[in-house]
């Protein structure tokens, strides 16, 4: 028995929290372990005279396993593609996973999609003259960027991917098009260049503007400074698609099944920060309003979590763009603790450290500020929902991933600057 789990139980705690392990025993070499077994999906592209269409590049869109192939059409048309479906992100599973197969023909300008099942295995895709998306870059004097560059998302359901395609580069007044999309698409566009921050956020473009041949979007001016990123606090949303605001409501029930107030609830990931929570009412009614987010190399998995501070109860819930009500039923919560001592073993009492919840494979602050040490060096995570992922660290200490009634009793001390320590409780 590990020393964690005779003072989890000496404490009275029901929990053994183990180390996150990336990967699974037993997992070949280079395979995702959540994702689902090759399938292959073969056919023919055709071009709008109905002749096959050789040199059009094709690539599955949707919750699927990277690297995502792209493959191009052989001299009769045909393709042959493999492909891996993402079966869990995370502890969860997609919801209501949408795949869809993408065919450019760059040379031409046209371009199709098509949505499939899991179980298909052959579809011929017709080419249909496509939609051209045109940009221009300029600095904060209105000089155009000429080096700059542009990057999409073409999405599939509620999961965006970025179409692996020849670098779409300004030319000498800064102008930037992106050719070849499917119309009746959904994409978020983004521009950066050497020396200068990424745009951001990035420009949706929803479904209904994308059936026609050109769209012309309003000027974009990049910042100097960055060297073509953005912050540390914007990294997490990089490319990312905010849409419209969504509204669920609903109302938080207590254990025995009476409304709880004062109750706090976000949504995990947000799609800007900071993700400030909202109070149930006096009721245990509660409105929030949230935005969904997509990131070209991350499938999202959306989560409303429930917090009673006072009496240490949690919920959490997986939620999607069509959710719009949801009641919460709270549960005792999880206690998540750990200390900060100095080589000396002598307690740390101004030490701080964060948590963040991971929902799917993205992970987001679950308090708005960093929690202290008490007298004894003692920081505590109280009131977290349980069966969730995990993860505990300070800036200038190692992290740690923990995931809640896991079986495993690994764990790992942490070192940080001074070779202080972080012990497990």
């Amino acid at each position: 028995m590990s020393r964690f789990q005779k003072w989890g139980l000496a404490f009275g705690m029901a929990l053994v929290i183990g180390l996150v392990c990336q990967g699974q025993v037993g997992a070949p070499p280079g395979v995702n372990p959540d994702a689902g077994p090759p399938r292959v999906i073969s056919g023919t592209v055709f071009d709008a005279s109905g002749a096959p269409a050789p040199g059009v590049a094709l690539m599955v869109v949707g919750p699927v396993s990277g690297p995502r192939a792209q493959i191009t059409s052989d001299a009769r048309g045909k393709y042959s593609l493999v492909w891996r479906a993402l079966l869990r992100i995370g502890n969860v599973a997609p919801v209501n996973p949408v795949y869809s197969l993408v065919a450019r023909d760059f040379e031409h300008n046209f371009a199709a999609a098509r949505e499939f099942g899991e179980t298909t295995t052959n579809l011929d895709l017709h080419l249909q003259p496509a939609l051209t998306i045109f940009g221009k870059v300029e600095d904060a004097d209105g000089k155009p960027i000429t080096n700059a560059t542009a990057g999409f998302d073409i999405f599939s359901g509620t999961t965006g991917n970025a179409f692996l395609s020849p670098p779409m580069t300004a030319d000498d007044p800064g102008r930037v098009q992106i050719p070849a999309l499917p119309q009746g698409g959904r994409y978020s566009v983004w521009f950066r260049a050497p020396g200068y921050a990424t745009s951001f956020p990035s420009t949706q473009i929803e479904e209904a503007e994308t059936h026609t041949n050109r769209i012309d979007l309003p000027t974009v001016v990049l910042k100097a400074g960055g060297g073509g990123r953005i912050s540390s606090s914007q990294a997490m949303i990089v490319r990312a698609l905010a849409t419209s605001a969504r509204t669920i409501t609903g109302t938080v029930f207590d254990p025995s099944g009476g409304p709880a107030p004062g109750v706090s609830l976000m949504v995990v990931p947000p799609a800007t920060a900071p993700n400030v929570p909202i109070q149930s009412d006096a009721n245990g009614r509660y409105t929030i309003k949230w935005a969904s987010r997509f990131d070209s190399n991350t499938v999202h998995v959306f989560s409303l979590i429930a917090r009673d501070l006072r009496r240490e109860l949690a919920a959490a819930h997986t939620i999607d763009e069509t959710t719009t009500n949801l009641d919460l039923h709270l549960q005792p919560g999880l206690t998540i603790a750990t200390a900060a001592q100095d080589p000396n073993g002598k307690p740390i009492t101004n030490a701080t450290a964060s948590l963040v919840f991971y929902s799917g494979n993205t992970e987001a602050p679950i308090s708005e500020s960093p929690i202290s040490s008490d007298g004894k060096g003692v920081i505590r995570f109280t009131a977290l929902p349980q069966g969730c992922r995990y993860r505990c660290g300070h800036p200038d200490w190692e992290d740690r991933g923990h995931r809640g009634n896991d079986s495993s009793e690994q764990w790992r001390g942490c070192k940080g600057a001074g070779d202080d320590h972080w012990n497990g409780l």
